[in-house]
């Protein structure tokens, strides 16, 4: 089975879906702000962290490269302010990408674990009570490279080589968390932490990685679980670079009616600090993501959510639909509602790439749902 099959299949549940969540009967958003005004908003939300100016030459180093059985794994460094330096593994497919065959990149920020990058690139963790069927749910860089994608990893800030203290990883890590969040907070005291500092990172990542001859600079996405999800509902809004996100189970979205029906409701909302955190800043972030295309999953069993919220949200995305519709791309802020609880599994993989390779490399290149299954099942 290809995927113009498995496609028609979903454009017609998308369709019903859409046309359930736009119809007459429901609200409709009010017209859009430009979008200016929208990441002038989530910017100062994210405070007076580093700035245009704070940009640093990445001065990328590969550290080592490796060739295994279906693709290579480079294993860089950059820095990404002055005086911090990131880490990454760059997954490219066989046969290797070329200045003549560039090919679309995909971003992979890691869920919360110690060994961070690692977590979604293939390695086993040395320990850790996740078993091998656990673990399989949370390797999509592994993934995406073996479907065609070249799969970007990156540490967060105290996660995986990144940390400040001499003391092994966790499977939470806070102790190292802890350690660079004070760090930074002490030279960037008016920022957020942790979303902020991670939006900044994935950004000096980006300018990095357009300059590679091999990467299809205009095709870039992003996918993330957990706190990677987060990560992908922080960084789309503010840059255009990136063209399609999958964020799967990442923090609660809380809809606030008033700000998508009316705009003057809505800048009252941007100019009031008080009533402004990430759930509810997450409407002003997926109005500044629209027309770009995002799939959006959750499941209603999550044990992170709230019936209350999540109930909240179901009325948010008829709404949020219209708004894309209005911006000109009706039916492409897709959603996943399941009841997996707070995971990643099969399923939900085998959408997310589907629906990453027709936003990347098109609707005329095809991908058989077999080949993703295998790759899925040979991990």
């Amino acid at each position: 089975m290809t995927l113009n099959k498995y496609f028609t299949l979903l454009i017609i549940t998308l369709s019903v879906v859409t046309a359930v969540f736009a119809g007459d009967l429901h609200q409709k958003a009010a017209e859009p702000l430009h979008r200016e005004v929208l990441v002038d908003a989530l910017e100062a939300y994210w405070g007076q962290g580093p700035q245009e100016g704070d940009i640093v030459d990445p001065d990328m180093q590969i550290i080592k490269k490796v060739e295994l059985e279906d693709h290579y794994r480079w294993h860089l460094s950059y820095m990404v302010e002055d005086d911090d330096k990131s880490f990454a593994y760059l997954l490219l497919p066989k046969p290797m990408p070329t200045k003549d065959k560039p090919l679309p990149l995909v971003l992979c920020p890691h869920p919360t674990h110690g060994d961070g990058k690692k977590f979604v690139s293939g390695f086993k963790p040395q320990a850790d009570e996740i078993t091998t069927e656990g673990l399989k749910q949370y390797q999509y860089g592994l993934d995406l490279v073996r479907l065609g994608f070249i799969a970007f990893a990156p540490d967060m800030a105290g996660y995986g080589e990144r940390v400040v203290k001499d003391k092994p990883n966790t499977r939470y890590n806070p102790e190292h968390r802890d350690a660079f969040k004070k760090k930074w907070l002490k030279k960037w005291p008016k920022a957020t932490w942790p979303h902020g500092k991670q939006v900044w990172d994935i950004q000096r990542a980006l300018d990095m990685l357009v300059e590679l001859e091999f990467v299809d600079s205009d095709n870039i996405g992003i996918i993330g679980y957990s706190l990677g999800g987060w990560t992908v509902m922080n960084t789309m809004p503010l840059d255009t670079r990136i063209k399609a996100g999958v964020a799967n189970a990442g923090g609660t979205f809380n809809f606030l009616p008033r700000v998508w029906t009316d705009q003057k409701e809505l800048l009252q909302f941007i100019n009031a600090n008080n009533v402004k955190n990430m759930h509810n800043m997450f409407n002003i972030g997926i109005m500044a993501t629209a027309p770009r295309p995002m799939l959006y999953i959750k499941a209603s069993n999550d044990h992170r959510e709230y019936a209350k919220k999540w109930e909240n949200q179901i009325e948010g995305f008829r709404v949020i639909n219209d708004y894309y519709k209005q911006k000109g791309s009706e039916g492409d802020f897709d959603i996943l509602l399941h009841n997996d609880g707070h995971s990643f599994k099969q399923d939900a993989q085998m959408l997310s790439y589907a629906w990453l390779h027709k936003h990347l490399f098109g609707k005329d290149e095809l991908l058989s749902i077999a080949k993703i299954k295998r790759v899925l099942e040979d991990k």
